[in-house]
């Protein structure tokens, strides 16, 4: 009988993390946290190839422009 209740908590234990899921935020935050690291590589890869680039257009990295 115990293993019986340990397997149900593990059950509803996954189904919290699939309800989760479902949650639209956790997908944009997620999809953000993507874009922002994307981002910075490319930054990085820019900077990196071409050294005084960053500095001619006033772009560094984490600076915001808008």
């Amino acid at each position: 009988m115990q293993k019986l209740t340990d397997i149900e908590g593990q059950l509803k234990a996954a189904q919290q993390k699939i309800d989760r899921l479902d949650d639209p935020t956790v997908g944009l935050t997620a999809l953000h946290g993507e874009l922002v690291q994307s981002r910075l590589k490319i930054l990085e890869k820019i900077e990196g190839a071409s050294p005084g680039c960053a500095r001619r257009t006033g772009r560094f990295a984490g600076a915001r422009t808008g």
